[in-house]
């Protein structure tokens, strides 16, 4: 199951990147990819600094801990 929901993760950040930012809310690229680079930074700190495949990253995973700990992280860092 946990692989079905990081594809659906994963499709859906691609959805939100590609579709949803440019086209439905006409954003510029520059917005797109300030987007893009968070989250791959995030994306980037639980495998990193959580030792979690990027496979296995769910939204289950990426929790209001989790994403405490991130700022924390760019916050330190």
């Amino acid at each position: 199951m946990a692989r079905m929901n990081g594809n659906l993760l994963y499709t859906l950040i691609h959805d939100f990147l590609t579709d949803y930012l440019p086209q439905k809310r006409n954003c510029s690229r520059h917005t797109v990819k300030a987007y893009r680079t968070a989250l791959n930074q995030l994306l980037d700190f639980a495998k990193d600094q959580k030792q979690i495949r990027l496979i296995d990253i769910t939204f289950d995973t990426l929790d209001g801990e989790m994403i405490a700990e991130y700022l924390d992280f760019l916050e330190n860092t």
